[in-house]
């Protein structure tokens, strides 16, 4: 439950919100004051970051995908040793802003982890809307202590954001066949234990650029497959 406090006739609500926190080693928070639908008194954000942030326009104003999603690209990728793309890609986005310098800096390389695609997170923590905090310490009531000593008190509400699994409740429990009990496809589209392919699963898959016109090649497929016309 968020319950309000009155300040200049506003209710202005504070939440702790812990993303992932059971697959990240180390923890980051964030103070941050969104638009949203009623005024914050602040929001707690993020062991997510530490991160490695992509502008979404990073050429020219051209879409990201755009730029990255290309044959060229694919040809450097696997010519260059990991290590140099590694650090090609971390000193381009340190040229934009210094991540170390904005809290932002992670343990990992960027290549090990996918990245977050923001413009916004680096000119909110200049104007001081973010501000990066280190790792939980400890509740004490409503109130939070960091490892930095800082202190933020009055919380109202705690959300923990820890991921999800790729399964689904209103499928039979033989279609999640996983070795974890997720849901395991054949080509990304059927599950394979069913007799007949007569269900199909669209666009549960990551990519390098928009899942879109991938999942609507899926749906071609799918449709030719379940027409008749093509084997799965």
């Amino acid at each position: 439950m968020i319950q309000s406090k009155e300040e200049e006739s506003h209710s202005l609500v504070t939440l702790l919100v812990l993303i992932n926190i059971s697959y990240f080693d180390k923890l980051r928070f964030t103070l941050i004051n969104p638009l949203i639908q009623f005024p914050l008194l602040s929001f707690v954000l993020f062991p997510f970051l530490t991160l490695l942030d992509v502008p979404e326009y990073p050429d020219r104003g051209l879409p990201l995908d755009m730029i990255m999603v290309r044959r060229v690209r694919d040809l450097i990728n696997t010519l260059l040793p990991r290590a140099l793309l590694n650090w090609i890609g971390e000193r381009s986005l340190n040229q934009r802003h210094d991540h170390k310098l904005y809290g932002l800096q992670p343990a990992h390389r960027i290549l090990d982890q996918r990245t977050v695609i923001n413009d916004d997170l680096a000119g909110r923590i200049l104007v001081g809307e973010l501000v990066m905090k280190p790792n939980v310490q400890k509740f004490q009531g409503s109130t939070v202590v960091f490892d930095d000593g800082t202190v933020e008190e009055m919380i109202d509400a705690v959300i923990l954001c820890t991921g999800y699994d790729y399964r689904f409740s209103f499928l039979p429990d033989s279609l999640n066949s996983g070795s974890d009990g997720d849901l395991k496809l054949y080509r990304r589209v059927f599950p394979p234990s069913l007799e007949r392919p007569t269900l199909a699963i669209m666009g549960l898959l990551q990519t390098k650029g928009p899942i879109m016109p991938v999942a609507e090649l899926q749906a071609r497929w799918a449709t030719r497959v379940i027409a008749g016309n093509e084997q799965p």
